[in-house]
């Protein structure tokens, strides 16, 4: 018989990212999650000096424009990748923030993580297959739409004489960005019987996203 050492040496292990699956959030927002991993290599100083670095971008292509309830496309003016929604990665925070004023849509986001070495290069030669130590994610971070309020067109001051009846023709105007149909009210009566407003039909048009109103506004004095 013989008795001999049998050493299995360690195979330095690729990191596994946990789950972060799909997120949301709010139009003009931002938002920060954190991130984690783990690597059984690192844990048992198997490799002293190695780190886990995170990092993260949106998929080439993914940007989709957000749909209004009636199936109209609202308006998302970027070009290219990163125009629609930042990403960036400070350590373990992972932070999303929204930069077209109203936009909302989706964006494909893929989240990796790699085992670096003492001089900051990317560990190669992980597991059996002898594949870069890193792993990935992609999610879907979906961007809500929030009903923003309309905006009120100016009015400006208005002459009539007395004891008349004045109807100035589309004088109330405003606009939402929304696309919503839009109301006129007089929110105060400061002359009693002296002065009488009378608001016309609402009419409101919508050639893209944004709808825009408006209506007589009559004066009696």
């Amino acid at each position: 018989s013989e008795t001999f050492t049998l050493t299995v040496h360690p195979v330095n292990d690729a990191p596994v990212l946990d789950v972060i699956g799909p997120q949301s959030m709010d139009e003009d927002s931002s938002t920060t999650i954190m991130l984690s991993a783990t690597d059984v290599d690192i844990m048992e100083d198997h490799y002293e000096g190695n780190m886990l670095v995170f990092d993260a971008f949106a998929v080439e292509g993914s940007t989709v424009d957000g749909d209004l309830e009636d199936g109209i496309h609202q308006s998302a003016p970027w070009a290219g990748v990163g125009e629609a929604v930042s990403i960036s990665v400070d350590g373990t925070q992972l932070t999303f923030a929204t930069l077209q004023t109203d936009w909302y849509g989706s964006v494909q986001v893929t989240v990796g993580v790699g085992e670096y070495d003492a001089n900051n290069e990317l560990m190669e030669n992980c597991g059996e297959g002898n594949s870069p130590c890193y792993d990935s994610e992609t999610f879907t971070l979906t961007v809500e739409p929030v009903n923003d309020p309309p905006i009120m067109g100016d009015i400006g001051a208005q002459i009539v004489d007395e004891d008349t009846s004045v109807t100035f023709e589309s004088l109330l105007v405003a606009t939402d960005v929304d696309g919503d149909n839009l109301s006129f009210e007089v929110a105060t009566d400061l002359y009693g019987d002296y002065i009488n407003l009378t608001i016309g039909e609402v009419e409101c048009v919508r050639p893209i996203a944004e709808s825009t109103c408006t209506a007589d506004l009559t004066i009696e004095a």
